[in-house]
């Protein structure tokens, strides 16, 4: 039986391996998203030349489909991956529970929406807030008109932004915070439950 020295040092030993590897896809992705080409392959078009993207054809393809998705909010996801890289490298927990998991897939749906309001299609290849944010925000503005629009966005992405990062602002908001986790905790215990 494995003595709880052994453990914590195997367990360090996994959170260092995985902080290589987030930090390996953030470097990967941040440089695919970086050199995205229009002219390369994707899944709407055919490169005719060769590929530019510095991650090559797979590269190319995923910067494409982030950028069409969601606009320059893709850049985001390079950033929380080196986080999580961060984290693991220095043997903490990577930190991908529901909870903030959730708070950052509605943080880039937010952020999706936002950019498609503040700054619109003016910047290519599907917009600022790529197709995600041009629906929502067309949207969004057709239901409750330019401003309130910016009033249902702004503190959606504050609130996510808090979960995702795990920093609530206030001791309200990091009690709420431990409501959720503690729910997720007792709805992963009960038996025969996938969590």
């Amino acid at each position: 039986m494995p003595t709880r020295r052994k453990e914590a040092a195997e367990q360090g030993l996994a959170r260092e391996g995985a902080g290589v590897l987030a930090a390996a896809a953030a470097v990967y992705l941040a440089l695919s998203l970086v050199t995205y080409a229009p002219g390369d392959p994707a899944l709407n078009a055919v490169g005719a030349r060769g590929v530019a993207n510095w991650g090559g054809t797979v590269g190319a393809y995923v910067a494409d489909a982030l950028l069409q998705a969601v606009g320059l909010v893709a850049y985001a996801l390079p950033l929380a991956l080196a986080v999580a890289a961060w984290r693991g490298l220095r043997g903490e927990r990577l930190g991908f529970d529901p909870v903030r998991a959730g708070g950052f897939a509605v943080f880039v749906v937010a952020a999706a929406a936002m950019a498609g309001l503040a700054v619109g299609r003016a910047v290519r290849p599907a917009g600022a807030g790529g197709a995600l944010g041009r629906i929502l925000a067309d949207e969004l503005r057709v239901m409750f008109g330019d401003v309130g629009a910016y009033v249902i966005v702004v503190p959606v992405l504050m609130v996510s932004a808090m979960f995702a990062a795990d920093r609530p602002a206030s001791p309200t908001a990091r009690r709420l915070l431990g409501a959720l986790r503690a729910a997720w905790r007792a709805v992963a215990a009960v038996p025969g439950r996938v969590a």
